[in-house]
């Protein structure tokens, strides 16, 4: 009988099948994939504005596009305020706003009650959802109360300014060769002093160093103010003409209203902003009103009139003059500013988690058991089972020290790089294996003549942290 001793070779395999994180813990831009306005028709959360709303997806295709059925559920997001200097920061100066939120069903989620003068980031934190793990996604800063569709930046210097004995009047026309600044590429301004002695004024970028439309009125004094956009039709008069030719102000269903940036002293608490939508003529137009923020007469208010609030005959889709009035002829001494006035939807930011691509390994040997100092021979086998193919994969195998004088050599399957053909010692490849493909090891050693018992050896595959 032979006195020879005997070992068990027992393969452990670490990574059976592993799919690789959706995305690296850093923050990286490229990561970060908004929609396009054509694809916010998708939405249909909410009515709130200013508000943020996307879905969460697993861009299967890779096309950086939701899908239908790329839709996920369940997937914590969180909001956070930004401080004021644009940059995300963990360190507490950007702080959460609500609660988190779950990604419905259908992979939507909604934040409302927002700040529309205010900066926000929308955040997923890394997690692990059935079974896949989805990686930290960070927006760039979302302003949400900035529009899709700008009526008037008021940037460019403009006066009007009604001087007593009252009633009195005064018109400014100001041309633009694009739409740049203004819609319609022409801005009207008309201002009245219906009664008191003292100006009324309407002014654009006073001194060329505040790029907003300032309001200004002699205390005693009454009057309004209108500023009318419907094209280039060199005339301040308050009657608007019809130049903006069936303009669409809702892009398609994106945007809900008009948003503007803006602010009364407390001399003009109470008083009214009124906007009127207007089609073929002077006579036919829908209006609604909104209450000016009381401010320190600085635009640093936020106000938000929705298209559904407009009563009248006029659709936001076929709109030919929009016409802005303050006062309507009883305004008293007040000071107000407009920093800009668009037309403005929910902010969108869609969450694309790469779909990965599941990496798997697996050992083999002949027998299970081995003599002591026999040589064993196993393999290795790598497979990229897809979808997506992998760049720089690790692939390691630390041979335990009592498996001797190992030697391996490899071949492979598909499109595969980085592997070593024949080598020495442990297995330590960085390679570029594509969807589908596969490496297959083989493994040579010697067992130490001396050993007893289990040996246990690991091999194990990794993915690159931004998989």
């Amino acid at each position: 009988m032979s006195d020879r001793k005997s070992s068990r070779l027992l393969n452990w395999i670490k990574l059976g099948r592993r799919r690789k994180p959706n995305s690296a813990s850093s923050k990286v831009a490229d990561e970060l994939k908004f929609e396009s306005l054509e694809s916010r028709e998708l939405l249909a959360l909410t009515t709130d504005v200013p508000s943020i709303q996307g879905t969460v997806f697993l861009d299967s295709n890779q096309d950086s596009t939701l899908t239908a059925g790329e839709e996920q559920a369940g997937v914590t997001v969180q909001l956070f305020l930004d401080d004021g200097d644009g940059v995300y920061e963990t360190n507490g100066e950007d702080t959460q706003f609500g609660t988190d939120l779950a990604s419905d069903v259908d992979g939507t989620y909604s934040f409302t009650g927002i700040d529309g003068n205010a900066g926000y980031f929308v955040v997923q934190p890394a997690q692990d959802l059935a079974g896949v793990h989805l990686g930290e996604k960070i927006s760039s800063l979302i302003q949400p109360g900035n529009p899709n569709l700008v009526i008037d930046a008021f940037s460019s210097a403009q006066s009007a300014q009604a001087n007593p004995p009252a009633p009195s009047s005064d018109g400014s026309t100001l041309l633009f060769a694009d739409e740049a600044e203004v819609l319609g590429a022409e801005r009207d301004m008309f201002v009245e002093l219906v009664s008191g002695v003292g100006e009324v004024q309407f002014v654009v970028n006073p001194f060329g160093l505040l790029p907003v439309l300032q309001f200004n009125s002699s205390s005693g004094v009454q009057g309004q103010a209108v500023v009318t956009w419907d094209g280039q039709d060199l005339s301040s008069s308050p009657t608007p003409a019809m130049g903006l030719n069936g303009r669409d102000l809702t892009q398609g269903g994106v945007n809900l209203g008009i948003g503007m940036k803006i602010g009364i002293d407390s001399a003009g608490a109470g008083e009214l902003i009124t906007f009127r939508i207007y089609q073929g003529d002077a006579a036919t137009f829908s209006e609604a009103s909104g209450a000016i923020p009381v401010t320190d007469g600085s635009a640093s208010g936020y106000l938000f009139i929705p298209f559904s609030d407009f009563s009248g005959p006029v659709d936001p889709t076929n709109v030919d003059a929009i016409q802005m009035e303050i006062g309507n002829g009883n305004l008293p001494s007040a000071d107000a500013q407009i920093d800009f006035i668009g037309v403005v939807g929910p902010a969108v930011f869609n969450v694309a988690n790469d779909a990965g691509s599941d990496l798997a390994i697996t050992k083999s040997n002949i027998t299970d058991t081995v003599p002591a100092g026999s040589e064993v021979t196993y393999t290795i086998l790598v497979e990229n089972l897809g979808p997506l193919d992998v760049a720089g994969a690790v692939v390691q195998d630390t041979f335990p020290t009592e498996l001797e004088n190992v030697t391996y050599t490899s071949t492979t399957t598909g499109t595969v790089s980085g592997n070593t053909a024949s080598g020495t010692g442990n297995i330590s490849d960085t390679v570029d294996i594509a969807s589908g493909s596969t490496i297959t090891y083989t493994v040579t050693g010697t067992l130490n003549s001396a050993i007893t018992g289990t040996v246990t050896n690991t091999a194990t595959v990794t993915a690159p942290p931004d998989r």
